[in-house]
């Protein structure tokens, strides 16, 4: 079962690390409500993500995967936004390239 966690209804930007934070820490909050296999994080309608949020997102993304309370086999972040695809694409080959332990980053799709 696919569940779908919206970041439109938080906001249509996000441009600080510490957004970042706050967001994922209710992502975890909503994972803990409801536990699923595949998770869809879904990013229509935001338009604008700063490169620092990008980079937090997906580091604290890869904390929270890391988690052995947390089942989450593959999360997916649905973009309608080129640009914010690219964004999250560009912080992810990032972090996968310098953090040794990028493994649960392996479950991160972004389309």
């Amino acid at each position: 079962m696919n569940t779908v966690f919206s970041l439109s209804e938080r906001g249509t930007s996000f441009a600080t690390r510490t957004r970042a934070v706050e967001v994922v820490k209710e992502l975890s909050e909503f994972l803990a409500l409801e536990p699923t296999k595949e998770l869809t994080v879904d990013l229509t309608g935001v338009v604008v993500i700063s490169p620092s949020f990008a980079v937090a997102f997906i580091g604290e993304l890869r904390l929270l995967l890391s988690r052995p309370e947390y089942r989450t086999e593959t999360i997916n972040i649905v973009s309608d936004s080129p640009w914010v695809q690219t964004r999250l694409h560009t912080a992810l080959e990032q972090y996968v390239a310098y953090v040794k332990n990028s493994k649960p980053l392996n479950r991160v799709l972004i389309t």
